[in-house]
């Protein structure tokens, strides 16, 4: 092998090994855990947005982070179109929590069926709009027990 070809060689194999290494490297990087969604809006943070289907209802799991020294609210989130909560107080350097030990998730009527995604779109008064989608799964495992 020719001596530029592989100094080129060395050069690539060790810039490929040095990309997860530092404390900036993405391999340090922990992001929020769990099944559902995680979105930044504007300053919130929407994590483990995820919506449990049964026969009849569904239930909207989600918790939104607002770190801020203001609070803020959410004046609507629409699923697939269908508006499902309005009007909630997101207090500053706090949670809002559906679907955790302290508070159950948010049950409401809706018909979906598990194994996709639905269109979301949020409204906060000082965050902004944001649209992404969320997960739909079958009420078993985790979930079980959420919905009839």
């Amino acid at each position: 092998m020719q001596p530029t070809k592989l100094i080129a060689a060395l050069l690539t194999l060790f810039l490929i090994a040095g990309c997860g290494t530092g404390f900036d490297a993405a391999t340090q990087q922990q992001d929020p855990t769990g099944n559902g969604r995680y979105v930044a809006v504007g300053d919130l943070q929407v994590q483990n947005m995820t919506l449990v289907a049964g026969e009849t209802n569904a239930a909207l799991l989600l918790k939104i982070f607002n770190d801020n020294v203001e609070s803020d609210r959410l004046l609507q989130l629409s699923i697939d179109n269908q508006i499902v909560l309005t009007d909630i107080e997101i207090p500053a350097n706090t949670k809002v929590a559906y679907g955790n030990a302290a508070n159950p998730p948010y049950i409401f009527e809706f018909a979906a069926t598990p194994g996709g995604y639905l269109p979301v779109r949020m409204q906060f008064e000082r965050a902004g709009i944001y649209e992404t989608s969320v997960l739909v799964v079958a009420p078993f495992n985790q979930y079980e027990g959420l919905v009839n």
